[in-house]
């Protein structure tokens, strides 16, 4: 096999650069920035428990049962009473 001796390295090298044709770039746009405005605080919410009024003065003749069974003896049945029956204070009546 023959012995390929490494190129000279005093060759001449070619003096002129390739050039590259450029392209014509555009100018790059300035993006002014805006100052945020600093987000106002939005106001304390109070919440309360609710507020239950009765509809009528008066002593409770039923009260409500929630899961317990109460016996209803106009229907002859067990049931949950899912109310509260008030007894109003007597009401004259009006005469037309």
């Amino acid at each position: 096999m023959p012995i390929i001796a490494p190129a000279d390295s005093t060759a001449e090298a070619p003096t002129e650069p390739a050039t590259v044709p450029q392209q014509e770039q555009e100018p790059e746009s300035v993006i002014e920035e805006q100052p945020v405005a600093a987000a106002e605080p939005e106001p304390a919410v109070t919440v309360s428990a609710p507020v239950y009024v009765r509809p009528v003065s008066g002593a409770v003749l039923t009260p409500f049962s929630g899961d317990t069974l109460l016996f209803q003896p106009t229907m002859g049945d067990w049931r949950v009473h899912a109310g509260t029956d008030f007894l109003p204070k007597p009401v004259k009546p009006c005469s037309h």
